[in-house]
């Protein structure tokens, strides 16, 4: 069985109907509202307590609104306990895996989904209410069975303004993230040791106050599950759309130049075109998209994919030969709703295959001082793997232009971080200020 979770506020008249009451023959709920889904009626007005327990019975049909003017989404719901100590707003904040919860933090307000915060609820409601077990023992669970796909948005920037992994990530097909201490350690270690109940207390013994910083790995570390979808954010740029296809992994050593230690294995969309959407909640690295976010990104998303591909590519190249004069057509702008720069990724393949032929069949940092091996370093699993940074960034040349190979140079994660720091593209000569490794 596959179902959500919503709460509803009530209060006056509305509130003392819905006590007295076993079938609601129509009753607001939010506009995806299914069959089956549980809505909890939060008494608002002087008690403040979640005091009934309702199942949604038919889609939900917009009509005419009796309880205000204009039109509401209804649907006809059936009782399906009572609770006789009502579950208060004040317990609900005492619960160290609620108290940060949206419907908690902020006003309730109708429509809202809970149905992450439900098996915690439940516990609480059968605490208080151990004679509604029976009750409550087929909806234990919501979507127990992953029965849907459940759709993120996720930022993959260093820090608020800092360096953008985006382009680390997909080269490693992953979607990492990773918080650490004022030392630089990582702040909560290998989740798969850990239950949710022992990281929510380990995160807020280490950092209090950052409970969105909590919930975005939690979601990565527990949430997360094959078959679910990624779109990856640059402020308002959706940059990439992916497909997770392992679950969580933990690697004390980091992955990309951020040394992130979390996440899981994504099937990244090589043939992705970006596009603008906005859907708010901008400080959250890890956002699960409700129906509503969701349907306004799939909008905006079947609209770029509807303004036509690119412009056909400068060149075709053919991997099996590398003439000297190899070269593509970048940086011409997407007709998409905001300016996006085209990265030759045949023309990447070829510099990597150049560096490999120049260098017995391994990637080394050009980057004077540093001379990073991947496959020294990695083993196998460095092989045929590295940043390829272009001399001249393709936002500064402002126009479409030529690359060429000899424009190109391969790079560590750690120094081409580096080079771009702050926004800049800086020139690889005395990037390194003192003789040594870089990672």
């Amino acid at each position: 069985m596959s179902f959500a979770a919503w709460i509803q506020p009530v209060k006056g008249e509305f509130a003392k109907y819905v006590s007295q009451h076993d079938n609601l023959t129509r009753w607001s709920v939010p506009s995806h509202a299914k069959p089956g889904d549980i809505v909890l009626f939060y008494r608002a007005a002087g008690e403040s307590a979640i005091g009934d327990v309702f199942r949604v019975q038919k889609p939900a049909s917009r009509v005419r609104a009796e309880y205000r003017t204009g039109n509401a989404y209804m649907a006809p719901m059936r009782l399906i306990c009572r609770l006789r100590k009502p579950v208060s707003l004040a317990q609900l904040r005492k619960h160290p895996g609620l108290r940060n919860a949206g419907f908690i933090c902020s006003q309730v307000r109708i429509g809202q989904d809970i149905s992450d915060d439900w098996p915690l609820i439940r516990g609480i409601i059968l605490t208080n209410n151990p004679d509604v077990r029976r009750h409550l023992r087929p909806i234990a669970q919501v979507r127990d069975k992953k029965a849907e796909t459940t759709y993120w948005r996720m930022a993959m920037r260093e820090g608020n303004r800092g360096f953008d992994t985006f382009e680390q990530c997909r080269e490693a097909g992953i979607a990492g993230i990773g918080y650490g201490d004022e030392n630089g350690r990582d702040l909560v270690g290998d989740c798969r040791k850990l239950s949710r109940e022992s990281f929510d207390g380990i995160w807020r013994r280490k950092a209090p106050r950052n409970s969105t910083g909590r919930s975005s790995l939690g979601h990565v570390a527990y949430d997360m599950r094959v078959g679910d979808v990624i779109y990856v954010k640059d402020g308002p740029e959706i940059e990439g759309k992916g497909v997770v296809v392992g679950e969580y992994i933990y690697s004390p050593r980091g992955v990309t130049s951020a040394k992130w230690c979390h996440y899981v294995n994504v099937r990244w969309d090589k043939e992705f075109t970006s596009f603008e959407c906005p859907l708010g909640a901008e400080p959250t690295t890890v956002l699960k998209l409700d129906h509503r976010r969701l349907a306004i990104l799939t909008r905006a998303e079947r609209k770029a994919n509807g303004r036509g591909k690119a412009p056909s590519r400068a060149v075709a190249i053919e991997l099996d030969a590398l003439p000297e004069d190899l070269a593509a057509l970048e940086g011409q702008a997407r007709r998409v709703m905001v300016t996006h720069r085209q990265r030759e990724h045949r023309l990447r393949a070829a510099k990597i295959r150049q560096a490999m032929g120049l260098n017995g069949g391994r990637l080394q940092c050009a980057v004077p001082g540093c001379g990073f091996d991947f496959v020294e370093t990695y083993g196998h699993l460095g092989r045929d793997f590295a940043f390829v940074h272009h001399l001249r960034g393709l936002a500064a040349k402002g126009k479409p232009s030529e690359t060429r190979l000899e424009d190109l140079a391969i790079v560590c994660g750690n120094c081409h971080a580096m080079i771009h720091r702050n926004g800049k593209c800086r020139d690889l000569g005395g990037l390194i200020q003192r003789k040594g490794r870089s990672h």
